[in-house]
């Protein structure tokens, strides 16, 4: 199904070698943030073993959102599909990978399947990638109550979150889309972390399923992600992968 994917990431075990610097740590992040990396890090290391935790809160947060939004009898059984497409992608695609790609693998399959439950329940309406985009943000383990915690920490007490920020940027971004999957270049701008993605495996795999629209609406994830930063950061992205450009292009400046 996605040998690519998975022959990639094994490459990558070399690839790149995340930096190490202690003296970065006791600069630049406060003693919570360290706390919640270390929280972050324990959950990825309990996600590679137990794949079924990931999978289960964000069954259950779906579950609450879709109850909420649209009764119990329609929640019951878009959450089930949810269910039967996870499980059949999931055999299609062993769980091979190592380390953060594991996660990668995770969250896309749920994305895909929540996509999936919500056209057989609605049928093509236009409306359902966007639909799927907002699921996916609200429900996911990884993604907006997550995030907005970690940034909370992270810039606690800070007078200037842009220059707390520029420094941790790049080995987050290093740590999170390691290569040959992900091909990074980055940008040098006075008073802006620039970094183009020319290679990402997301647009690949939902044009391999032709799934190219919920693909382009999954990326706007992304903004979603720059709503949680402080007032001081803003963040631009002109052009993406998926819309056929040859890279996305993230540009997260001061205000």
């Amino acid at each position: 199904m996605v040998e690519w994917w998975c022959r990639e990431a094994h490459m990558g075990n070399t690839c790149r070698i995340m930096e190490r610097d202690s003296g970065f740590m006791k600069k630049f992040i406060p003693k919570m943030a360290v706390v919640a990396s270390l929280c972050s890090a324990a959950g990825f290391l309990l996600y590679r073993r137990f794949e079924d935790l990931y999978r289960l809160g964000q069954l259950g947060s779906l579950r609450r959102i879709l109850k909420r939004e649209m009764g119990v009898e329609k929640s019951a059984r878009i959450v089930d599909g949810v269910e039967r497409h996870y499980e059949e992608i999931s055999a299609r695609w062993p769980a091979t990978l190592r380390g953060i790609m594991r996660l990668h693998r995770i969250f896309l399959i749920m994305a895909f399947a929540i996509y999936k439950a919500l056209v057989d329940e609605f049928g093509g309406d236009e409306d359902i990638p966007r639909m799927a985009e907002r699921l996916v943000w609200e429900s996911g383990p990884t993604c907006k109550r997550p995030t907005e915690l970690f940034f909370k920490l992270f810039f606690v007490g800070s007078k200037d979150p842009f220059a707390r920020f520029a420094p941790f940027a790049k080995r987050f971004i290093d740590f999170m889309y390691p290569c040959p999957l992900y091909a990074i270049e980055y940008v040098e701008e006075e008073g802006v972390v620039g970094f183009d993605y020319v290679k990402c495996p997301y647009p690949r795999f939902y044009e391999e399923h032709g799934m190219e629209v919920f693909g382009r609406a999954l990326c706007q994830l992304d903004f979603r992600w720059a709503e949680l930063l402080p007032p001081q950061i803003g963040m631009r992205r002109e052009h993406t992968l998926s819309e056929g450009a040859d890279k996305c292009d993230f540009r997260l400046y001061r205000k």
